[in-house]
């Protein structure tokens, strides 16, 4: 689905498309079916977009280890919002918010004093290459899951947070 934007708005599919978007924390219900009935709640709301934010640290709370499996299967979660008939709008992250501690990133980056977590400080961004690495990570993990859905609208990385990147996927057709 090709999507663009001008400073009128959205184009989708050739369409100006007017976006209802609700936000969706699937990480804060206990099951799938739960899952179901608040996207079909959200349809028949009239709304016609769901954004997700994607916490790092519920997917890897053990460093190099990620979970999408049962309450985090996160592509049975797309799936649904497709067959609801609503769009995407993804946020992996890395900083997804400031209502998760730590914004959702992991606790244990907290724990290797080698790694310098991205902030701005006089003005100035400051990052380590080793928290740039397991970034990277993070996003070859959960970026394949949603790039390909036809139903995806724009990727936003960073929620409530906005610096510039260097991660090479943003300058992909992907990204």
């Amino acid at each position: 689905m090709r999507v663009e934007y001008d400073r009128h708005g959205l184009r989708v599919a050739g369409r100006r498309k007017l976006i209802r978007s609700v936000s969706f924390d699937y990480f804060r219900l206990p099951s799938a079916s739960a899952w179901r009935d608040r996207i079909q709640k959200i349809a028949q709301a009239g709304f016609n977009c769901v954004a997700l934010s994607y916490p790092w640290s519920y997917h890897a709370d053990v460093q190099g280890v990620y979970d999408f499996s049962g309450i985090r299967d996160v592509d049975l979660l797309h799936d649904m919002i497709q067959e609801a008939g609503l769009h995407l709008i993804a946020r992996p992250g890395p900083y997804i918010g400031a209502d998760l501690d730590a914004g959702g990133l992991p606790a244990w980056l907290f724990r290797d004093a080698s790694i310098d977590l991205r902030c701005r400080a006089w003005g100035e961004l400051s990052h380590s290459l080793e928290f740039m690495q397991h970034v990277e990570e993070w996003l070859d993990q959960i970026v394949p899951r949603f790039a390909e859905r036809p139903n995806l609208l724009p990727v936003e990385v960073e929620h409530q947070y906005s610096i510039p990147t260097p991660l090479p996927w943003l300058r992909s057709d992907t990204g």
